[in-house]
């Protein structure tokens, strides 16, 4: 049975006749249903009424309210009566705006006839002609009908007209079953030769008929690779839409592109000719197309980074070459704290495509490395279906995923590597930073988990993981700009109130143990994994860094509004804790407190971090929080001056370690004043000298300035030293000279300076023997 409302919100008389009609028809059954209509698009507000008064020209909207999806159904039947006096010249327009709010409509062929019962048929089916987007580019296709926020038609005319038309019935038509196998069509690749790490990408349809295309056991597609050396490698298959971007100086719209289709991406690793051929297959069967082939050339690029086989305290690229990451956070493009922490700006929301700009800069100044989230406010996949672009668990949002597939893109034009953090800590909090209320594993919000920290023991809550892993294992897995998955940002602020230290649990470490263990056999470039601590190392879980699974310890390393120097001692901290578990160590978020500091404050202790971290054994730059104070105050020259200095710089030797060298003045110890940090082996060290009796965020006094210091390194092969002294400040070289170990040490008198200096040392290579 259906119901309707009058345009005036009137219940209209309901004619004895039609009453018999409907209560005879009854609740349908079978493959037909009877739905609920309204004339106002609120379902609360249908009456039993057939009836509806209505004024042309213009339109009258009906809406459907069913019980179902409405893309269970091949049809919508409608029968209304239109009154003899009524135009001629009407049409009735059928629309949908889907779950994502974008509007499709179809204008069915004929006008109703005044005076008789007109049938109309409105087809639902996906690749139906006739339906047009209105306000996007969208194609017609099955997700359009699914869950819809409305539906139903419209009457036209443009003639004049005041009457009571009447909807006599209107009934759904399921679908036909449909029992073929599914058939793989249109398949095109993006080229037929590239360089090794590049992406080559196969696209193709399938038959539009899965509601969750995102479910592997409804619908598996794959991609199997021959290598030339005749290794094979399966790699999955996903479902994506494309999207275009529109910005102005209001906002930035993303819109729908063309029909969804699906997608296989690969990056080939070895020269030579690889063929591939593409599974698919569901509950209907299985098919397969293929041989195709392409050929992969040398690379240009240095391949995925890995803990280095030389030593594991740092990274390596595939071909061997050191990675020492210099970058900064920019987990969203845009930060509300901004506005709390440093209010003497008014700063406007922005998109991802925010990332054009930072990357850019970043490049410019030599910084190879950004963390950006995964955030249900910004690119995350999975969240509830009340906010724009989400549908709950297990259905994604395809829009972020586009974002996400320009974000790295634009990481691959400017060269920077991303960690990638699959979970924030608040999605899973209600004490810090909490989202667990919108949360939709929240049973408040009709999902399956009580608490947030249930999330690490229940096995329904791991298999959902799991499918979104798949999905981005998929999607993004093969390009070597994935810096790792990063699978929490600060865990230990996970949980509730009353169930706090959730890093601590064996629940929660045997989690991380298994989720890497199923992310590595998804994985065929397997990226790094690891997962995030808040505070600093302190707040480290050693149960968890010493999983075999997790590759690298990413930590924090705020330091309250001390001197901001502290963060020096906290980095030396930092790296002695971790260092013995054989794996590198990253700060991936400092600046201060978590509340930030003055400009100055920020800016002194940013470039005593990037210093001083040349000489700790941490496996890269500590990554600055406050990007838009990067951009605001202009901090990049500091991350330009490191990169510079480390450029080139290789630090993998298990014979170097951090050392603390000696430092004299007129031939007495100085060190209330200065201190020296370095990282040093037999043959080679990186040093840094700095004023240390003060705060460098206040007026140096003249002390300041040192023209007498001397250095000695210790443990140093005898003979002859290249030395180089750099300015911090620019990252260039000062001055060279040179400099004869004795006794295993290396004095190095050091050029005048004020507040800092940097400094290099390397052990002159014999010249090579002339052949006789």
């Amino acid at each position: 049975m259906f119901r309707t409302t009058s345009s005036d919100g009137a219940r209209a008389v309901l004619p004895a006749a039609i009453l018999i009609f409907l209560l005879a028809g009854g609740p349908a059954s079978g493959r037909e249903t009877r739905i609920e209509c309204s004339s106002t698009g609120d379902r609360d507000d249908a009456f039993i009424s057939i009836m509806f008064n209505a004024e042309w020209p213009g339109k009258k909207d009906i809406f459907f309210h069913p019980d179902e999806s409405l893309h269970e159904f091949a049809s919508c039947e409608l029968e209304i009566f239109w009154p003899a006096d009524a135009p001629a010249d009407a049409q009735v327009m059928a629309f949908v705006k889907d779950w994502d709010f974008y509007w499709h409509q179809k204008l069915l062929p004929g006008r109703l006839k005044p005076g008789v019962t007109n049938t109309v048929s409105i087809n639902y089916l996906p690749g139906t002609k006739g339906w047009e987007p209105r306000g996007h580019h969208g194609g017609w296709n099955l997700r359009s009908a699914l869950n819809p926020s409305d539906a139903g038609f419209s009457i036209l005319s443009k003639q004049q007209y005041k009457g009571r038309p009447k909807l006599i019935s209107a009934v759904l038509k399921r679908k036909a079953d449909d029992e073929s196998e599914p058939t793989i069509r249109n398949v095109r690749t993006n080229t037929e030769s590239l360089p090794c790490y590049e992406k080559f990408e196969i696209k193709l349809n399938l038959p539009d008929r899965y509601p969750d295309p995102f479910d592997s056991s409804k619908i598996n597609l794959y991609g199997e690779f021959i290598l030339p050396d005749g290794t094979k490698q399966a790699v999955d298959g996903f479902y994506m839409q494309d999207y275009y971007r529109v910005e102005d100086s209001a906002e930035t719209r993303v819109s729908p592109q063309g029909k969804p289709y699906w997608c296989i991406r690969y990056a080939p690793t070895k020269e030579g000719k690889h063929s591939f051929r593409i599974v698919a297959e569901d509950d209907r069967g299985q098919t397969q197309w293929g041989p195709g082939s392409f050929q992969a050339t040398a690379p240009v690029k240095p391949g995925y980074v890995r803990v280095s086989r030389k030593d594991p305290r740092f990274f390596e690229f595939d071909n061997r070459k050191p990675f020492f990451p210099v970058g900064h956070n920019i987990r969203s493009p845009f930060d509300t704290r901004m506005d709390r922490n440093f209010p003497w700006k008014q700063r406007w929301p922005e998109g991802s495509s925010a990332y054009e700009r930072y990357f850019s800069k970043m490049k410019d100044s030599g910084q190879t490395i950004a963390e950006v989230w995964f955030a249900a406010w910004s690119l995350g996949l999975e969240w509830n279906a009340d906010w724009f672009g989400y549908h709950g668990v297990g259905q994604y949002n395809l829009i972020h995923a586009f974002e996400m597939d320009r974000v790295l893109d634009l990481a691959d034009e400017n060269g920077i590597y991303v960690n990638l953090v699959i979970h924030n800590h608040g999605k899973f909090s209600s004490f810090s930073d909490p989202e667990w209320a919108d949360n939709p594993f929240n049973t408040a919000n009709g999902g399956w988990l009580r608490d947030p920290g249930d999330f690490f023991t229940d096995e329904r809550a791991a298999k959902a993981f799991l499918k979104l892993m798949r999905y981005k294992v998929a999607r993004w897995g093969y390009s070597s700009r994935v810096f790792a998955w990063q699978l929490w940002s600060e865990l230990d602020l996970v949980g509730s109130k009353d169930r706090r230290g959730v890093h601590k649990w064996d629940e929660t470490v045997n989690w991380h143990k298994f989720a890497s263990t199923s992310i590595k056999e998804m994985d065929p470039n397997d990226h790094l994994i690891s997962t995030h601590t808040c505070g600093d190392y302190t707040h480290q879980n050693p149960d968890m860094i010493a999983l075999k699974e997790i590759d690298h310890c990413p930590v924090d390393a705020y330091h309250g509004s001390q001197d901001p120097l502290h963060i020096v001692t906290l980095l030396k901290s930092t790296a002695n804790f971790n260092n013995p578990y054989r794996k590198p160590v990253l700060v991936t978020e400092f600046g201060g407190s978590p509340s930030g500091g003055s400009t100055s404050y920020l800016r002194a202790a940013l470039h005593s971090a990037l210093w001083s971290s040349t000489c700790i054994p941490v496996s890269g730059t500590p990554m600055f929080w406050w990007w838009g104070i990067i951009e605001e105050e202009d901090y990049y020259p500091i991350f330009a001056a490191v990169s510079r200095f480390m450029e080139g710089e290789d630090r993998r030797d298990a014979r170097a370690d951090c050392t603390y060298p000696m430092l004299k003045s007129a031939g007495t110890t100085n060190g209330p004043l200065f201190s020296a940090a370095a990282y040093s082996s037999p043959t080679n060290g990186l040093g840094w000298v700095y004023y240390a009796a003060s705060r460098w965020d206040r007026p140096l006094p003249q002390a300041a300035t040192a023209d007498d210091l001397s250095l000695k390194l210790s443990g140093m092969e005898n003979g002859e030293f290249d030395i180089e002294y750099w300015d911090t400040d620019r990252g260039t070289v000062i001055s060279r000279t040179t400099a004869t170990a004795k006794n295993s040490h290396l004095i190095i008198k050091l050029p005048r300076f004020t507040r800092d200096i940097a400094f290099k040392a390397r052990m002159r290579k014999p010249p090579p023997k002339r052949r006789r």
